[in-house]
């Protein structure tokens, strides 16, 4: 009897150590996806800015618009050199990746509570994360054809704008792999 009751006694503590370490791991998910949705909240407020610094940079145009009476009043002066026309398909990738990556965000945080469509947060987050990549590469390249006729502040913009970018990347990267 003795034996039996050591033996159910011992069952007893392995089902509540085992009940433990799956609360633990429960509560680790759950912190998981905490700090995935506050990164999700970044690259939002991210892609949003970048969204609205190129929306406004199709509205003013390198070089201003012809303003001389004919038939390319209203139009871009710089319109027909090929700086300008980088400028402005640069900028338009940059649009559109940001607000793609908005998008991508905020259908991946209705992703974000099911533990069974983590994947999908997880996909949508990587892809919105890529896409915000592509666009701050767009707005670098961007700053330096502007810049091109100072060659040594195009440079110096170009590595400042690159290295807060690597920081930013090490760090959601380090968000995402926890």
């Amino acid at each position: 009897m003795g034996r039996k009751m050591t033996r159910d006694a011992e069952k007893q503590r392995e089902e509540g150590e085992r009940k433990t370490r799956e609360e633990a791991k429960r509560r680790e998910r759950i912190q998981g996806i905490k700090d995935e949705k506050e990164a999700l909240g970044t690259i939002v407020i991210v892609a949003s800015l970048i969204a609205t610094i190129t929306f406004a940079a199709a509205f003013a145009i390198p070089g201003g618009y012809d303003r001389n009476q004919g038939r390319d009043q209203g139009m871009a002066v710089l319109a027909r050199a090929a700086a300008f026309k980088a400028i402005l398909i640069i900028n338009t990738i940059a649009m559109v990746c940001s607000v793609t990556s908005v998008f991508l965000c905020l259908v991946a945080l209705n992703y974000a509570e099911g533990e069974e469509d983590h994947d999908h947060f997880e996909n949508r987050g990587a892809a919105a994360l890529a896409l915000i990549l592509v666009s701050m590469f767009a707005l670098i390249t961007a700053t330096f054809v502007v810049l091109a006729h100072s060659i040594a502040l195009a440079v110096f913009t170009c590595i400042i704008t690159c290295t807060s970018f690597i920081v930013y990347f090490l760090k959601l990267k380090k968000v995402f792999s926890s």
